[in-house]
Formats: structure tokens, sequence, C-alpha cells
């Protein structure tokens, strides 16, 4: 191998080590600490990974260590840091760490004064709602609003308005009379008091005083009852006048409400439209939840050291996934030019293709077509170990246009091993068609889900649906 190839190699293996080194940070740090594990059940682990950080009280005391499921419920395996304790009567639930953040293990504590000891288990875990059942419920609740203002808004037309009118005016004059009877006989009412207070007072004297007055407290006896008749038939003359007044409101409301019964119901089934809109609203509130909560955006870059013409050749590529099985792909490459005649030289400038495919996936297996280094080109992808290694195999170029030392289609045969949650291995066959350019090839790469662009791609999709 030549001086300048070794070099080569030398600088891209370094150079992956420190992408390597720069985004595992988290996860070196872990290295060499001591702790013990605890084992939890929650119902629903969607977002949940290993090395998903665990907290108690808003401080991160550990990591989740492997989740496998176990009948209907996931089984969490968490290593807590070493001192950490938590109280055995505490509980676990699935939080979030902002309204677009990454999920996160967190431990509500317990009042227990025994604590957990390594390998037991945290029986207790709670759920909250999702946000799809949020939605469903706020719209359940939209919709009995929808029949109360029905209901509400059908005696709301012109003449009922103003049989409620009449209603409230009769009450506001018999409440007129009353006050009325009231400040007519308020002077006979206090002299009435006075004249009860005098006669306790007299009460209070002894026996031969109380003889002595008996005469006087008879005589304002007959008085008081004198102006208490005189009360009882004003009053007499008054109540009458206003017990009529409310039979009268009650028969013209029974009225009301037995001829205008046709006109009611007219009333409720033109209230439906009010909340046509609304409607429409929750389904497109529904509509863009459902993209933003199933689309995924990929963005990737790795380099191959091709092994006989001894360079380096680089994808940086951003794939789009609407849903798990639409794929929209976008790659640059860079290459030598091996499209002339006169071959490539040390330090001279290579030639920059693209990518443009489609693809569907059927379980285990993607089909994809378009174009492929500039040129028309079909794929297949094979995924395995929850999509960790991935076999592939492609066809371009078929007129032999980008590399000139071939005369048959440009068949590549790669696989793709994710050593890492961002680090990622390639290795395989290229244009092995052509034995005068085919090449063995090693790649290292870095691929990142990057989800503030993700809810942007999403929520537009959803808005021009």
């Amino acid at each position: 191998m030549k001086l300048e190839a070794k070099i080569g190699l030398f600088v891209v293996m370094a150079l992956g080590a420190l992408l390597f080194l720069s985004t595992q940070v988290t996860s070196l740090g872990k290295w060499g600490k001591e702790g013990y594990l605890i084992e939890a059940y929650i119902e629903d682990a969607s977002g949940i990974e290993k090395h998903t950080h665990v907290l108690m009280n808003g401080v991160t005391i550990g990591d989740v260590n492997d989740l496998s499921i176990e009948g209907k419920r996931v089984k969490l395996s968490l290593m807590i840091d070493k001192g950490v304790k938590i109280p055995n009567d505490s509980s676990v639930i699935v939080a979030q760490e902002s309204l677009l953040g990454s999920k996160v293990i967190n431990i509500v504590v317990g009042d227990s004064s025994a604590y957990m000891q390594n390998g037991e288990v945290l029986s207790q875990s709670k759920r909250y709602a999702s946000f799809d059942q949020t939605s469903d419920s706020v719209n359940a609740a939209a919709k009995e609003l929808e029949l109360l203002l029905r209901d509400f808004r059908s005696t709301l037309d012109e003449e009922h308005r103003k049989a409620i009118q009449d209603a409230i005016i009769a009450f506001r004059n018999v409440g007129v009379n009353l006050d009325g009877v009231i400040v007519e006989n308020r002077a006979d009412l206090h002299a009435a008091i006075a004249n009860f207070r005098a006669m306790s007072a007299g009460f209070s004297q002894t026996a031969d005083t109380v003889n002595k007055d008996l005469p006087e407290i008879m005589a304002r006896i007959n008085s008081l009852t004198t102006r208490m008749d005189n009360i009882s038939g004003s009053l007499e003359h008054k109540l009458p006048e206003a017990v009529d007044k409310f039979t009268k409101i009650e028969d013209n409301v029974s009225v009301i409400l037995t001829e205008n019964r046709s006109s009611l119901k007219d009333t409720i089934a033109n209230a439906g439209s009010f909340f046509k809109s609304g409607e429409e609203a929750f389904g497109k509130l529904d509509s863009m939840l459902g993209s933003l909560t199933t689309s995924e955006l990929q963005v990737a870059m790795h380099t191959d050291y091709m092994m006989r013409d001894q360079y380096g050749k680089v994808y940086l590529g951003v794939n789009y996934l609407p849903n798990p099985e639409t794929y929209y792909m976008f790659d640059l490459i860079s290459t030598d030019d091996y499209s002339k005649p006169t071959l490539p030289v040390k330090h001279q400038k290579g030639k920059t293709y693209y990518s443009l495919q489609y693809g569907k996936r059927f379980d285990d297996t993607l089909l994809r077509f378009g174009a492929i280094e500039s040129t028309g080109g079909i794929g297949i992808d094979y995924f395995m170990n929850h999509d960790k290694l991935k076999f592939s195999a492609d066809a371009f170029d078929f007129n032999a246009v980008n590399d000139v030392r071939g005369t048959h289609a440009h068949l590549k045969a790669q696989v793709r091993y994710q050593m890492l949650k961002h680090l990622e291995l390639y290795g395989g066959w290229d244009n092995f068609l052509n034995p005068e350019s085919q090449n063995i090839f090693l790649g290292l790469g870095l691929r990142f889900i990057d989800s503030d662009l993700k809810y942007v791609i999403g929520g537009a999709s959803s808005m021009k649906r």
C-alpha cells in the first residue's frame, strides 16, 4: 500500500474515532460508575430506549440498562447510581422533559422507610393520559356543550325574549307592591313594637304596680288591636292582586312553550352549523398530531475507503419517513472522477453526484427506485436485528457513464451495522461486474434523528392537507 494511502486511511480512522468520542460523551461518562440494578414495569415504552435517563425529584440518578416485553407489559432494568436510596413504595411513570423533548423515566418518591435493594422490583407504576386520549375527551366535552347550547338557544327567538322581559317586569311590579305595603304600615309596626316593650317593662314591676297600671295597659292593648286590624285589612286588599299576577305569568309561559314548539325545533337544527367548523378544526388537529407522532427525519454521513483505487468516497444524506412504510431519500456523493479516459491523480478535484430515491417498506424489506449517483437505478434493502443490521444491493449507471473503465452496469453489494447509537460501520463490494473498476471497501459513518426538523416538516405537510 502506498504511503499516501496509509496516511489517508489513518486520517479517516482518526476522524471517525474523534466523531465517535464527541457523540458518546454521555455514555463514556458512565463508564466506571458503580450502582445497583432494580426492575420496574410500565404499560407503554414508546420513546424509551437503552441509556434513557432515570430521574427522581428532577435529578438524574441513573439510566435504563435494558428493556423487554413480559406478557402485556414492558419490563425495565434500571441502573441506579451508588448511594441513591429509593423508598420501596415509590412508583414509576414515563414523563417528557418538554413539549418537544425526549422521554425519561421519572420515579415518584414514596413515604416508606425501607429502600430498594439490588435486584428488587418497583411494583407500582402510573400512567398519564396520552395526547390523543386528551384530544378525544376535549372533543366529547365540546359535543356535550353543543347540545346544551342548542337547548338554550332554542328559547331565544324574538317572541320568547319578549315573554321573558314581561315576566321580569311582572316580578319587579310584585316587589314594588310588597315594598309599598311595608312602607305604608311602617309607623304602625313601630308603634306596636313600642307598646310591646312598654308592656314587658310593666310586667317587671311589682304586683301592686301592675294592678295600678292594668287599666292603662288594657287600653293600650285595645289600641294595638285596632291598629293591627287596619294592617290586616290593607294586606288583605294587596295580596290577592299580587297572587293574580303570578298566576298570569305562569299561564303566559305555558302558552308560549306550546305555541312555539315547532320553531324551537328549527332553532335547534340551525345551531348545528355553528359547531361544524369546530369539528373540522379538531379533524385537522388529529391529522397533524398523527403525522407528528409517526414521521421521522434521519441525517447521515459516512466515508467508504476504496481498497483498490485508494481513495475515500463521501456520502451525505437525508431520509424523511412520513410513516414507517414510506421513504424519501436524498444523498450527495463526492468521489474521484472516472468519467473521463484520463485517470484522476492526487490533489485533483473530484466529482459530485446526487441520489434521489423513493422507497416502500414491506416488513423487513425496502424496495427503492429513482436516481442513484446521477443515473437511473433501483435498489433493495433487508433489515435485521431491529434495523441495526442492513444488507443492500444497488444497480445503476447501466451505460457505464460514471466510470469509463467498465462496460457493464454498476452493481454494488453492501452491509451496514449500527455499532452504537449514532456510529455505523460499512463494508462491501463495489462495481463487481467490471473487473477494471471493482473495489472492496470499508467505511465509517454517523447517523442522527433530528426531532426539531421532523416536527416542522410534519406540521407543514398536515396543514397542506
